[in-house]
Parts: C-alpha cells; sequence; structure tokens
C-alpha cells in the first residue's frame, strides 16, 4: 500500500483545504478552517493522511491483539475509540468503557504506541 503525506497548507480563503500527497488522492474541504488555528488545522491534514492508509481491523481477535493505548476510527456510531487496558475500550471524550468485543467492526487502526511517532 501506498502512503499518504501531509502538506502543509496555510489557509488564505474562508475553508481550509487538506492536500494529500498520494496518487489519486483528493482535496478535503474544511468548512470553518477561518476559525481554527494552523496548528489545528494541520492536526486535521495529519489525521486524513493516517486515515488513508491505516490498517484495517476486522476481527476481534485483531482488536484483542493491539497494545493498550491504540486508537482505532470504528464503524458509526462509536467513532475514535482508544484501548484504556487489556479489556476496556473507551470512545473518545467520554467516559462508558466497552470491552473489545463490542468495538464495531471493521475498524481502522490510527494509532499504534509501539511503532507510532507521537506528532
Amino acid at each position: 500500500m501506498s502512503s499518504a503525506k501531509y502538506s502543509r497548507h496555510y489557509r488564505d480563503h474562508a475553508e481550509g483545504h487538506v492536500f494529500i500527497d498520494k496518487p489519486g488522492a483528493c482535496t478535503v474541504q474544511l468548512t470553518g478552517a477561518a476559525s481554527m488555528a494552523q496548528s489545528e488545522l494541520d492536526g486535521y491534514g495529519e489525521l486524513l493522511a493516517r486515515a488513508i492508509t491505516a490498517r484495517k481491523i476486522e476481527t476481534f481477535g485483531e482488536v484483542d491483539a493491539l497494545p493498550v493505548g491504540a486508537v482505532v476510527l470504528a464503524q458509526f456510531p462509536a467513532g475514535a475509540m482508544e484501548k484504556f487496558s487489556a479489556n476496556q475500550w473507551g470512545a473518545a471524550g467520554s467516559h462508558v468503557m466497552y470491552p473489545p468485543g463490542r468495538v464495531p467492526l471493521p475498524a481502522l487502526l490510527l494509532w499504534n504506541p509501539e511503532t507510532d511517532q507521537r506528532p
């Protein structure tokens, strides 16, 4: 799989645009970007690039094997979920915990603390 890399974009219009440096990739328009700090716009760009090349998690065995601290983008309505302990996953911004078998699949692995560097 080829990788995607975010090319920093300086906002010059009311909408920000995230350009992904990958053959066939599209431009993503962020409405309301004029009110975002450049660092926030860059954060979205990096997240989108990671999601484009993310590993697909399709089984609960794969979910269970992920290290504590892993973050996946799960099927709707769950969204981003983090592995807090061997048996607990939580939705981003929520204190509700779920067992690994409740992570909606398929999901995309966005962050693996054993292989990914912190931004």
